[in-house]
């Protein structure tokens, strides 16, 4: 522990304790007044051979927060150790204090020090100790470390999503290429049993079921990716209306049966941001509203419209808004916010749950967030009915109707090109192989990428286009091409990515590739995207 410069004269094995000029020495014996430190942010007290408490720089209460009242109380005339060890039963290490104590004052140390933690009754706070000789008794230092500590433990937190995310980035890959191939011979197969004549419209239907979910599981994968910020933060243009639905889709499979959901979206309008910051928001947001109703469960509402502000005061006191915005709201059947802590809620590491359950870092974050999108937050208290949250983000245009035709259902244009393709998944290129020869491409499959390069050196002239995973063992797919065109600038490029930090839109266009596709894909994408790569409408 680092302690104020006038104060480490109390510290180790000063004999004599020098004070400043002018200044009465300190006495050494019952009485001692310490009121020198009064300001000193932490509570010192001189113990006597007896262990009983000579003085004091400030009553123990103005020291610890109001709500750790209930807790031990030092002052003159008490004895120490016997306060101590009727707490002990608190936590074991506030339990080891008391035997600290009585070694350094028989000598056997020089210092003891002590990290342990009070939580009880609302009070959740750690303190460090250091107990050193000061004859004939002992003088002990606390300190509150509370706010270090959830720094030490907010870093941590961070840390640990930080390798959450690699993991995920990982799986992602891993599980996109099993995907991959359950969609690609299960497409396979509905061609074979329509080349055989047929088959009845039942099975038709169990495969289209089949490659329905692994489409769900795709998109399961897309939002892990993305809560856990994989990739690089870009803003744009683009619908809260889409990602509030793929929010709810995930948060269907993650919230108890207890929990219904029920979405109101009257708004197709766009907003300037991130997706992952609209992610963030509404899982932030579900999470605390979930967390309200507790094991009863209820109803987690979420309301999507389009306002007109003029003047609306928001959480933010010194900001008011006005204009056009699109209100997100997350409302809950919890039994609401206590007037009380209202105000608080803001407040990163502040929270009410227990600390198994939650970081208090929520709505911090989302206060954060709505706060850079230049939007703002209101928080409406219906107690005992709950609790509703609106965020306001500006409104920056309207969405344009999509095309509602399934492209599964139109016919697929082939070719007679010769097409090169590469992926370390023996299964995928099997389905490549197939799938493209169908539709009457000739096809050359390699699972290794210098293998690859290699056939690719001896005629680069044989081939019309080069498809590529990204992630390759020994040459990934991205330096693959770079040595392709070494050899054959022109060389037109479609690389495949399940889950890669190696490439991203951006760098795909910088590196001059005419198309980035992501696993798992269905048959038609990556035909409609050859005949556009080869036709050159790329």
């Amino acid at each position: 522990m680092e302690i104020e410069r006038n104060f480490r004269l109390f510290i180790g094995k000063v004999p004599v304790i020098e004070q400043p000029a002018g200044i009465s020495p300190l006495p050494r014996a019952a009485g001692t007044d310490l009121g020198l430190f009064r300001d000193l942010n932490a509570h010192i007290a001189v113990l006597d051979g007896a262990g009983m408490v000579a003085g004091e720089n400030k009553p123990w209460h103005e020291f610890v927060p109001k709500a750790c009242k209930d807790f031990p109380v030092f002052y003159p005339g008490t004895h120490y150790m016997e306060t101590v060890m009727k707490w002990a039963p608190r936590g074991q290490e506030f339990a080891a204090m008391a035997p600290g104590i009585q070694r350094v004052m028989a000598g056997d140390l020089d210092r003891f020090d002590l990290i342990y933690a009070i939580k009880s009754n609302g009070c959740d706070i750690w303190l460090q100790v250091e107990i050193t000789p000061f004859p004939p008794g002992v003088l002990v230092f606390h300190k509150d470390i509370t706010e270090t500590r959830r720094k030490e433990q907010h870093h941590q937190q961070a840390n640990k999503m930080e390798a959450i995310g690699t993991l995920a980035g990982g799986i992602a890959h891993d599980f996109n290429n099993i995907l991959a191939g359950i969609i690609g011979y299960s497409e396979l197969i509905k061609e074979d049993i329509e080349a055989l004549g047929g088959v009845d419209e039942k099975t038709h239907e169990r495969l289209d079921n089949v490659i329905g979910a692994s489409m769900r599981a795709k998109d399961l994968i897309h939002q892990i990716l993305t809560f856990s910020r994989f990739g690089q933060e870009e803003k744009h243009p683009i619908s809260v209306n889409s990602l509030v639905k793929e929010v709810a889709q995930f948060l269907r499979a993650s919230l108890p049966a207890t929990i219904q959901i029920q979405q109101s979206l009257y708004s197709e309008s766009l907003v300037i941001a991130d997706p992952t910051h609209i992610h963030q928001i509404l899982m932030n947001l579900c999470a605390n509203a979930r967390d309200a109703m507790g094991a009863e469960g209820g109803i987690l509402s979420i309301r999507l419209e389009d306002v007109r502000l003029s003047g609306k005061k928001i959480l933010d006191a010194d900001r008011v808004l006005a204009g056009e915005f699109v209100r997100l709201s997350v409302g809950d059947t919890g039994t609401g916010i206590q007037p009380e802590i209202l105000g608080k809620i803001m407040e990163p590491f502040f929270t009410t749950k227990p600390k198994e359950k939650g970081t208090g870092m929520g709505l911090a974050v989302v206060h954060g967030i709505v706060r850079g999108l230049e939007g703002g937050l209101f928080v409406s208290d219906r107690r005992p009915n709950g609790t509703w949250v609106d965020v306001y983000l500006p409104l920056h245009g309207k969405n344009l109707p999509a095309d509602k035709k399934d492209p599964g259902k139109e016919s697929v244009k082939g070719g007679t090109e010769h097409i090169i393709f590469v992926d370390d998944e023996v299964a995928l290129t099997q389905i490549a192989r197939d799938s493209l020869a169908n539709l009457g491409y000739q096809v050359s499959v390699f699972s290794d990428s210098m293998a690859a390069l290699a056939d690719f050196k001896e005629d680069p002239g044989a081939f019309d286009l080069v498809i590529s995973d990204i992630t390759m063992p020994v040459l990934p797919g991205d330096a693959l091409v770079r040595e392709m065109r070494r050899i054959r600038p022109d060389i037109p490029v479609i690389l495949i990515t399940g889950a890669s930090e190696r490439m991203d839109p951006d760098r795909a266009e910088q590196m001059g590739i005419n198309a980035l596709l992501y696993k798992p894909m269905i048959s038609y994408d990556l035909a409609a995207t050859i005949r556009r790569v080869l036709d050159g409408k790329h």
